[in-house]
């Protein structure tokens, strides 16, 4: 497969393309909200909001929008759809540990990778939800030892001196799968 060929694979629709890109402005909603006194989950820094609105929107809209490439897509949906089943509610009651997150990110990057060995196109996306995965289950790690984590209530990584390698850490991160997004989900309006 050429180049070319990668990248028109990739393509979604100019409608789709558009909702995607636009719905990242939803960050600085979740970061305002967060900042909140004695919201949920507690403060959240700004590059953990478009962190965690960019993995909402690629592994939950991204494969919604590419179900009429391969419905290997839907598979991905509904893994993702389950977990945030299973994690609100027990978020929501203080039962849920950072170790489910990260068996679901290890079953979700399993399928990631029978789709890559599938052929399951497009391929960039596949391999832009399996990196995502692998930076998630690493930030996750980084988040259990900086914080009080859920067991106290804690979901979000808020901003402050002591959280300044986190988000640095993130940023690093976003830069590169957020650009690459951003360039994939471009390339369908052109």
């Amino acid at each position: 497969m050429s180049m070319d060929e990668l990248i028109d694979s990739a393509r979604l629709s100019p409608t789709a393309a558009w909702r995607l890109l636009a719905l990242h402005g939803l960050a600085v909603v979740v970061w305002v909200v967060q900042k909140r006194r004695n919201a949920v989950g507690g403060p959240i820094s700004f590059p953990k909001a478009l962190w965690l609105v960019f993995a909402v929107v690629l592994w939950f809209l991204v494969p919604v929008a590419l179900w009429e490439h391969d419905t290997f897509w839907s598979l991905l949906f509904f893994s993702m759809l389950v977990r945030a089943v299973v994690e609100i509610p027990l978020c929501t009651v203080g039962k849920w540990k950072t170790s489910y997150g990260i068996a679901h990110d290890l079953i979700h990057l399993a399928l990631v990778l029978a789709g890559l060995a599938m052929g399951v196109r497009p391929l960039l996306w596949l391999v832009l939800t399996g990196v995502t995965l692998i930076a998630e289950m690493f930030f996750v790690r980084l988040f259990k030892k900086a914080t009080a984590g859920p067991e106290n209530d804690v979901f979000f990584v808020p901003a402050g001196r002591e959280y300044r390698k986190i988000n640095t850490i993130t940023v690093a991160v976003l830069i590169p799968t957020f650009g690459l997004f951003c360039w994939i989900t471009g390339r369908s309006l052109a």
